[in-house]
């Protein structure tokens, strides 16, 4: 229901209105009178009023220094003004101060019921619009708070070939999400490597650690680019630089910022780091510089901060893999990736059918590349390559480079069963991580660095421990906390040895910190556990020294 306010300085004026015309079939729930400025500025203040009928003429203040006073106040209703006087300038000073109509007394009741119900449908539509702009303003807020977490999202899925990067679907996000991008733009991407850290971090603290580490980069190297800082889904973190038509790549600039980012990292953030800096590519190509960074960084063992630059990489520029492709399909293979890795098989083979170029030479190049990609991928599970693929198989067949037919069934053959073989194994109890706790448990006596677990399944540093991370939820430093504080819990309940020789034992040659370590993760110290074991499991023994 609305309420109404009548404003005249003639009572029966007021109650003519008041009384005259049937208001609640109009939605009027109550009428209030004012016969003065003052009262109905008091009303207005104290109540809120959805239509005024006013006089224009009345002792002091008149309707129109009214109507004036509740636009300063910000009170919105539809306002009808009444008079004895035809005068033009009241009329316009009328409409300009935003008045819905301008009426000569004598009223006409029906007249005016007529156009009060007019006005109460200017105000519900109005009301209905305001309401309408505050929501759209709200949810536009909320977008712009979203947009950096959308962008992040949608590059993940390209890189991850979730998305591929040349669809429709793509170029429709990179207009919704406000990107300064075409398909045919140029982006350069840099990967981050973080290498090591100096210190010890829990896993919060290291999420926390990175997500600084994207702050900082957004702070170094947005100055000069446009661009979007993200984490990859291996837990890389990752720079997309959007450089202009008007302002070419300087990779001399790049690599400056890359120095600074390095130092700051060094200093500020407790971490070693190094850059990989790829060719600038359109969007469409951005999968394949993308992986062959990643390859890059996987194979490098040594010079740690440091800059590297895809275009001196001996990756892809070797005779033995000339086919620019395979970056993007090792990835997927290594990621199992079957469905997505048959669709980029799929358009392979028809562009080859529809390029005149294509000769014998160039299925037999295609052909190791991809048997290469396949054993590489099988090997690094550990798995044997003739368990997988025996003789019926065909996986080494002449015939695959008869035509492009030929290689299409069989390749689509070998990447089915090959997959199938990656895919058994499953993330959480891959081989490679097996290795990898083997090599603690058996040299969890020694002070064991993350190079020398590195080193035992040939895997850059930096790429397994995202890999543990990722595959266990855990750091390769807690596994080895964990592993030592058991078989310290071990010793400690099951033999009559040293606590002091139980630390060595376990590769802590000083026995404070054992003890420290290992009442944190216990809830006791190493005396009070021995204690507590043997008092509930009645063995006896006499108290032994540290």
């Amino acid at each position: 229901m609305y309420n109404l306010l009548i404003v005249d300085d003639e009572m029966f004026a007021v109650k003519g209105i008041s009384q005259g015309i049937d208001w609640p079939e109009l939605g009027i729930g109550h009428i209030y009178e004012a016969y003065d400025y003052e009262s109905a500025c008091e009303v207005m203040a104290s109540t809120p009023i959805h239509l005024v009928l006013a006089d224009i003429e009345m002792p002091g203040k008149n309707g129109l220094e009214l109507l004036q006073w509740m636009n300063e106040h910000s009170y919105t209703p539809v306002t009808i003004f009444l008079t004895g006087h035809a005068d033009f300038e009241y009329a316009q000073k009328a409409l300009d101060l935003g008045s819905f109509k301008y009426i000569l007394k004598p009223v006409d009741h029906e007249e005016l019921k007529r156009i009060a119900g007019n006005a109460i449908s200017k105000y519900s539509a109005d009301r209905d619009s305001q309401n309408f702009n505050q929501r759209y303003q709200t949810y536009a807020e909320l977008w712009e708070k979203q947009l950096p977490v959308l962008r992040e999202r949608l590059w993940q899925d390209v890189l991850s070939s979730k998305l591929r990067a040349s669809s429709e679907q793509v170029k429709y996000m990179l207009q919704q999400y406000r990107l300064p991008l075409t398909m045919d733009s140029t982006v350069v991407p840099i990967l981050i490597s973080i290498e090591e850290w100096y210190k010890e971090l829990s896993i919060q603290d290291e999420e926390i650690m990175q997500f600084a580490l994207r702050s900082a980069a957004s702070d170094v190297f947005f100055q000069t680019y446009k661009g979007d800082v993200i984490q990859d889904t291996l837990g890389s973190v990752v720079i997309l630089l959007y450089p202009e038509e008007a302002q070419p790549v300087s990779f001399e600039d790049i690599q400056q910022c890359c120095r600074h980012y390095m130092k700051a990292c060094n200093q500020y953030f407790y971490c070693c780091v190094s850059c990989y800096i790829g060719d600038p590519t359109p969007v469409h190509s951005l999968v394949k510089t993308y992986s062959s960074l990643v390859d890059m960084e996987r194979n490098k063992t040594k010079k740690q901060n440091n800059i590297f630059l895809q275009s001196q990489s001996m990756f892809g520029t070797e005779a033995s893999l000339p086919i620019p492709w395979l970056p993007d399909w090792l990835y997927l293979i290594e990621m199992g990736k079957k469905e997505e890795l048959l669709i980029q098989l799929d358009h392979l083979c028809e562009e080859l059918e529809k390029d005149p170029r294509t000769s014998v030479e160039t299925l037999e190049s295609i052909y190791h590349g991809l048997a290469y990609l396949l054993r590489f991928a099988i090997q690094k599970k550990y798995l044997k390559i003739d368990h997988i693929f025996d003789q019926a198989s065909g996986f080494y067949s002449k015939q695959a480079v008869k035509s492009v037919a030929s290689f299409h069934s069989w390749a689509r053959r070998m990447i089915i069963i090959g997959l199938e073989a990656v895919n058994s194994c499953g993330k959480s109890t891959s081989s490679i991580i097996k290795k990898v706790q083997a090599y603690i448990a058996s040299h969890m006596m020694y002070d064991i660095t993350r190079d020398e677990i590195a080193s035992s399944v040939y895997l850059n540093p930096a790429y397994l421990s995202r890999l543990y991370k990722q595959e266990t939820g855990h750091t390769l430093t807690d596994y080895i906390i964990h592993v030592r504080i058991e078989k310290a819990k071990s010793l400690l309940a099951e033999s009559n040895i040293k606590i002091s020789e139980v630390a060595v034992s376990v590769g802590y040659s000083h026995f404070s910190h054992f003890s420290k370590i290992f009442k944190k993760m216990v809830g006791a110290t190493p005396q009070e556990f021995r204690k507590q074991y043997h008092h509930t499991s009645g063995y006896s023994m006499a108290e032994e020294g540290v």
